[in-house]
């Protein structure tokens, strides 16, 4: 069974949850994995995987990090998606097209427009997991 994550723009306001080192900087050792940009290229998702098999993300908002490395992953009673983690595939990026209508804005019809990822990873029961 695989499990889907969907990583959307709220991430920009999550907090890292990754141990820092004196310098306040980020303890983690990675590969890139995938990255992805939004289509004005202003923001881009990074994926990173580490040696041990823990998968990251970072954002970053005109060239400057504005999410240090995050974990990223769901543990549940049976199954754990955080550690131990093997990257499997990565589908190429696509464009997605939304539009939707407020009602107490400044502006009531939106069209949003992002690029999209599919991200394959499996763990050590060879159990997958997507994240978009």
């Amino acid at each position: 069974m695989k499990i889907k994550i969907i990583v959307i723009a709220c991430v920009l306001f999550c907090q890292s949850l990754l141990a820092r080192n004196e310098n306040g900087r980020a303890n983690f050792s990675s590969n890139q994995v995938a990255q992805v940009a939004s289509p004005d290229k202003s923001v881009v998702l990074q994926v990173l995987l580490s040696a041990s098999g823990d998968i990251q993300y970072l954002v970053k908002k005109d060239g400057i990090t504005v999410i240090e490395p995050s974990a990223l992953g769901v543990a549940m009673k049976g199954q754990n998606f955080t550690k131990d983690m093997k990257w499997v595939t990565a589908a190429h990026p696509t464009l997605v097209t939304d539009r939707y209508q407020m009602q107490n804005a400044k502006k009531s019809h939106i069209v949003y427009k992002a690029n999209q990822q599919v991200l394959t990873f499996s763990n050590k029961d060879n159990k997958k997991m997507d994240i978009i």
